[in-house]
């Protein structure tokens, strides 16, 4: 996860609008962390449900049903554990790609609660 945010938190993506900007930035990366942790495409969806959507609407009760299976091990009394972290991250991924640029979360903050995720996860 770490390496994610340090490749990221330095390259901008391009607006709509062709204007560089660190809160597009944030918000790829929000993107890149549904796409990896759920291995679904935003393109993968019919009508108007988007990947965002999917993942909004399944959280915080199906956690399950939208992480990527082969990422969390049903194994002892850790799952709920895993199933907490993955839920964090989706949570963190959906705070990065909101709608309002003023309501995105900026990169230093990012990294802050990947950290604290990162602890969590730890923390056995």
């Amino acid at each position: 996860m770490v390496y994610i945010v340090a490749r990221h938190a330095g390259c901008f993506k391009y607006r709509l609008d062709g204007l560089v900007s660190a809160k597009s930035d944030v918000y790829s990366y929000g993107i890149t962390l549904l796409e990896t942790f759920t291995r679904r495409k935003p393109n993968e969806f019919e009508g108007n449900q988007s990947l965002k959507q999917w993942v909004n609407y399944s959280l915080p009760d199906a956690v399950m049903d939208v992480v990527d299976a082969n990422l969390v091990t049903p194994m002892g009394n850790h799952l709920q554990k895993e199933l907490d972290v993955m839920a964090s991250i989706m949570k963190l991924a959906l705070d990065c790609c909101a709608e309002s640029p003023a309501g995105r979360t900026n990169m230093k903050d990012v990294v802050g609660m990947l950290q604290k995720i990162k602890i969590q996860l730890l923390a056995r």
